[in-house]
């Protein structure tokens, strides 16, 4: 492949995993919905509605010995937001090739080995909530699901209702309003599965271990901390003497909504590269072994000290409502604004599994 062609592919790809320019004239022109959305950098990675915009009717330039060589990209096929991209790039008046970008920013394979969770029962010791991964393959979104990849999905279905409330949202806050069920057909969409308790509160627990080997062989400890951003308890936002801007990018709780302070990326990722796992809004997970215990409550809706704000604690949606009488919290409120009607906000993810070496 000559020098030209490398030199167009490099661009098409460094704008695929690291995101257009947000403040691009021809992108806002081309897609003027996101003209004033709030967007962290890392949810522009292999962003399918974002480099559409960002390539569509544009004819890009290479400086090749001092003269400009146009190139254009066009799209093979109407591209969904969460499937690899398959593109025609076209240099110059040479023919077109293919190109296929592969959509692997977004996505966490969990490490094989042993982990702690307490979604089948709560105790202290270990061999109750000890498991290994023996040999499956667990795949999981490292963000929580967005309001733009519900829309494309909602247009796609002929799903009219759902589009029109989510039209002038901001696209890319977390999806926060679908029942249960829309939850579980989304990822069904795509391959996949709305994430469970098992797996979260494997990324969710600390491992404390100090390589992949380990993990693979060694149980953790019982003392795992129970959050996912040190081996220690003590490295967790909770023990801070004083609650601060620094413990609101690892667990954003209500306390930083009092304070005002603004929520930040990717601080909140955790040992694994998956974010929000605790904080912001609910989650909702599946816990067939104890179904009415689904859904992670951590979350602005509590304090920072809260039971709550730790792995393994789940409390129990029906998954029908977003009122407060479609939740059970097991005696602590929720924050809410008094004498207002307040909807509860449940984000999700997905997640896929499968036996290693088995063909997709």
């Amino acid at each position: 492949m000559t020098v030209p062609w490398e030199l167009a592919i490099d661009q098409v790809v460094k704008v695929w995993e690291q995101g257009p320019d947000l403040q691009d004239s021809h992108l806002l022109s081309q897609c003027p919905q996101y003209q004033n959305s709030q967007i962290d950098n890392e949810l522009t990675h292999c962003n399918v509605n974002l480099f559409k915009c960002y390539f569509q009717n544009r004819e890009g330039k290479l400086s090749i010995k001092k003269k400009w060589v146009p190139y254009q990209l066009t799209f093979s096929q109407d591209p969904r937001q969460r499937n690899d991209l398959n593109i025609l790039l076209k240099l110059n008046n040479a023919s077109a090739i293919p190109l296929r970008l592969e959509n692997s920013c977004h996505k966490i394979t969990l490490p094989q080995g042993y982990y702690r969770s307490r979604f089948y029962k709560k105790s202290n010791h270990l061999k109750d909530n000890l498991w290994h991964t023996s040999g499956i393959k667990y795949t999981v979104d490292k963000f929580l699901v967005r309001n733009h990849e519900v829309f494309a999905w909602a247009l796609e279905k002929e799903k009219e209702v759902l589009a029109n409330s989510l039209q002038s949202k901001d696209p890319f806050m977390v999806s926060r309003e679908l029942t249960a069920g829309q939850m579980k057909e989304f990822c069904r969409d795509y391959n996949s599965q709305v994430l469970t308790a098992k797996i979260h509160d494997a990324l969710t627990f600390h491992h404390g271990r100090q390589s992949l080997e380990d993990m693979r062989n060694t149980p953790p400890s019982v003392n795992s901390a129970p959050h996912p951003f040190g081996p220690r308890k003590d490295d967790g936002p909770q023990f801070e003497e004083k609650f601060s801007k620094k413990g609101c990018s690892k667990i954003y709780s209500k306390n930083c909504l009092d304070q005002k302070v603004a929520r930040t990326f990717p601080e909140a990722i955790g040992w694994s590269g998956v974010a929000e796992l605790l904080g912001g809004e609910l989650e909702y997970v599946v816990n067939p072994y104890l179904p009415r215990r689904n859904l992670v409550a951590s979350s602005y809706y509590f304090p920072y000290d809260s039971n709550w704000q730790r792995a393994g604690e789940l409390a129990y949606w029906n998954g029908k409502g977003h009122g407060h009488l479609d939740f059970n919290f097991m005696g602590e409120s929720p924050a809410l604004e008094p004498g207002k009607r307040s909807i509860l906000a449940v984000g999700f993810r997905c997640m896929s599994k499968r036996y290693i070496g088995e063909k997709r």
